[in-house]
């Protein structure tokens, strides 16, 4: 018997299973590939929907030494231009027509109307048609704002929109709107206001609740910036790695914190930008703030 036949066998045998590992391997990443793709795919199809899926969130704040009900409104996040020359027109109409259709004592914004300057007349064209209601609207501006900061100061205030960036107004005997500049492009700093109020806060940015004690008596803040994922995965974002604020309802001390997912942004800008969301649905937030019930607390404690 040939000596070498074993080792020839052998050496077949060993391609074989090498041979065998390997297709199975390319099975395994052409089957990885057609599932990404697949799942882009749907992500790009579901995600268009989603984001002109628009809808009116509603909830109730109880707030402690609140005197009456208040209907508040709050929007944050426009950004409907992905470049210099892409508007999607039919989300800031939908937005506008949403919120006029409503009933509201006062309008509060959180920022982020545009990305490129080119853009900022047309925004405010649609703007100049939301409903003021009688007690007002205030705001903060977004990080995109500081693009040109002055120029959407003036812009706002034009329309009757009461910038509050570090500043703060005496909205009745019971409430006060404070605000602060954004954390990242800006100097937010808490003014020196009144604590025997109500008070409630506009912060672009959730992650300024990180600056805030029970001393400062803020009862209520609102916040936007990150779109509630924009894209989310399997309750994952990419945002999640930034903080724990990216969206919903919070407590910290005193103070309750709704952080919105905003009406509109985009995935990406520039000529890659694309209006979709994926499980972050689009949302206008409608508030009823109502008295806290010291007694009703205690019971349920």
């Amino acid at each position: 018997m040939d000596s070498r036949k074993p080792l020839i066998f052998s050496f077949i045998f060993l391609t074989l299973i090498i041979l065998i590992i390997l297709f199975v391997k390319i099975i395994y990443i052409i089957i990885g590939i057609i599932f990404i793709y697949l799942l882009t795919r749907y992500i790009g199809y579901k995600g268009v929907k989603e984001y002109n899926n628009l809808y009116v969130k509603e909830m109730e704040i109880k707030l402690k030494d609140l005197k009456e009900e208040l209907d508040v409104v709050y929007l944050a996040d426009f950004q409907f231009d992905v470049n210099e020359t892409t508007f999607n027109h039919n989300a800031m109409k939908r937005v506008i027509e949403k919120t006029n259709k409503l009933e509201y004592d006062l309008l509060l914004l959180g920022g982020d109307f545009v990305n490129y300057v080119e853009n900022i007349d047309l925004f405010f064209e649609y703007l100049k048609e939301i409903n003021i209601p009688k007690l007002g609207c205030f705001t903060v501006l977004g990080n995109h704002d500081y693009i040109d900061y002055d120029r959407i100061v003036v812009k706002l205030e034009e329309l009757g929109i009461k910038v509050v960036d570090n500043d703060y107004f005496l909205l009745n005997d019971n409430i006060t709107i404070i605000g602060v500049e954004d954390v990242w492009r800006g100097h937010p700093k808490l003014p020196n206001y009144p604590n025997d109020r109500v008070n409630i806060l506009l912060s672009h940015n959730p992650d300024f609740i990180k600056e805030i004690s029970d001393e400062n008596e803020i009862a209520f803040m609102l916040s936007g910036h990150y779109h509630g994922g924009q894209i989310k995965l399997f309750k994952m974002t990419l945002q999640r790695t930034i903080t724990k604020y990216v969206y919903g309802y919070f407590e910290k001390g005193r103070t309750k914190l709704y952080v919105t997912s905003g009406v509109g942004g985009s995935y990406g800008r520039g000529k890659r930008g694309k209006y979709i969301r994926f499980n972050a649905r689009p949302e206008i937030n409608k508030f009823k703030l109502k008295r806290e019930s010291l007694w009703l607390k205690v019971l349920t404690q």
